[in-house]
């Protein structure tokens, strides 16, 4: 079509035309295509917030797997030690004398006395806190041998249960018997705070001594 040959109104109607097409182009730029543009921007930054989410989310999860495996296998070692190292919570001095009398019998000494230190009294105020979930629970233990057999009696009990600590030793000697000596030892194990045991422990005291 040649431009040149039309009229003048044409002319002008082919103008308006292009005018219209380019502001409708330009309208479509800013109130559509552009609009669209900033969507898919924030949808693309919602996407990868999203993503950083999943990611993290799958860690924590991961994280918490690899925790509660971690306290199973904890409170696996700590029900282990429990039944096996520490001292019975209702009667906790017929536990420890059982345990002394083994291990002197092993090593040949002959144990005169296992008493308690503090006992019930004791284990009642260790759990007015309320938090603490262990304790400790003594006993004196009373003996005569000669300084070898001591020896062997401590290393005994200490290979026989890893929790157990010497907290107190006293050694005297004897006048008449120079190879022999009167020992006087504080053993202690750390002691699970159950609340209901340790009253009725207490009250079990209590009746016995009444």
């Amino acid at each position: 079509m040649n431009i040149q040959n039309l009229s003048k109104e044409h002319k002008q109607y082919f103008a308006l035309g292009g005018i219209v097409v380019i502001t409708s182009i330009f309208a479509v730029g800013n109130f559509v295509l552009m609009p669209m543009k900033a969507k898919w921007t924030n949808a693309r930054t919602e996407f990868e917030a999203l993503r950083s989410n999943v990611v993290q989310a799958r860690r924590m999860v991961k994280n918490e797997r690899n925790i509660q495996a971690k306290l199973a296998e904890s409170n696996n070692v700590l029900q282990r030690a429990a039944g096996e190292f520490l001292p019975d919570t209702y009667n906790p001095l017929s536990w420890a004398t059982q345990k002394m009398y083994t291990q002197s019998r092993i090593v040949g000494v002959e144990i005169a006395s296992v008493s308690e230190v503090g006992g019930p009294i004791l284990l009642q105020a260790q759990t007015k806190d309320g938090h603490r979930a262990f304790g400790s629970y003594s006993v004196r233990v009373i003996t005569e041998c000669s300084f070898e057999q001591l020896k062997a009696l401590v290393h005994a009990m200490e290979e026989s249960n890893p929790y157990l600590s010497i907290t107190g030793l006293t050694v005297d000697s004897r006048q008449n018997k120079p190879d022999e000596h009167s020992i006087n030892m504080v053993i202690e194990w750390p002691i699970c705070l159950n609340t209901i045991a340790i009253e009725k422990f207490a009250e079990k005291k209590e009746v016995n001594h009444g």
